[in-house]
């Protein structure tokens, strides 16, 4: 059980994770530890890595929530990063620009899912890439989660990107088969 002061809002949340938190995360010593360096900014990047249904995106949510309790809705970002990067192309063309969010969060970046679905080179280059720039050049704490491992990431992105998300990072690799309807 966390100790952790935590938001209740659920701005950017889908209805499938409302009741994710940090209090009801089930964890070893070992990720609490993790979680508490991240928390500290000791580790301010947290890779999590692993099967579906472990738990990454859980997590994810949990952090996201502690924090806007932190920092604000403003200054954090979490996001499905599948449908993000649909709804990014679905504004193509709008007054309002939905990657402007993930500027504006100069505290705190999730990109949950990362590679759900396979990107395309302009996915890649004009998403992706300014999503890990922007958490980058605004110092905020990172969290990627994503069903492949490290070696598989770094086939993914290019050396500039990896080196990005990788710099003060902690990696969890989640395993097991998958809690979902449990």
């Amino acid at each position: 059980m966390s100790e952790y002061p935590t938001s209740l809002t659920v701005f950017r949340i889908p209805r499938s994770h409302w009741g994710c938190h940090l209090h009801n995360f089930e964890a070893n010593d070992a990720v609490w530890t993790a979680i508490e360096e991240f928390i500290t900014g000791e580790s301010p990047h947290l890779i999590l890595t692993g099967n579906p249904g472990n738990g990454k995106t859980h997590l994810s949510v949990a952090l996201y929530r502690w924090a806007v309790s932190q920092s604000g809705v403003v200054r954090s970002f979490w996001c499905d990063f599948p449908a993000f990067v649909f709804d990014v192309k679905r504004g193509y063309g709008a007054s309002d620009d939905v990657l402007k969010e993930v500027e504006e969060a100069s505290d705190f970046v999730a990109l949950d899912d990362m590679f759900g679905r396979e990107l395309t080179p302009h996915e890649m280059e004009s998403i992706l890439y300014p999503c890990i720039q922007w958490a980058h050049r605004n110092q905020a704490r990172l969290v990627v989660s994503t069903n492949y491992t490290l070696e598989q990431i770094s086939t993914k992105l290019t050396n500039h990107e990896l080196d990005r998300v990788l710099d003060g990072s902690r990696h969890l690799h989640f395993t097991g088969e998958s809690r979902r309807g449990s």
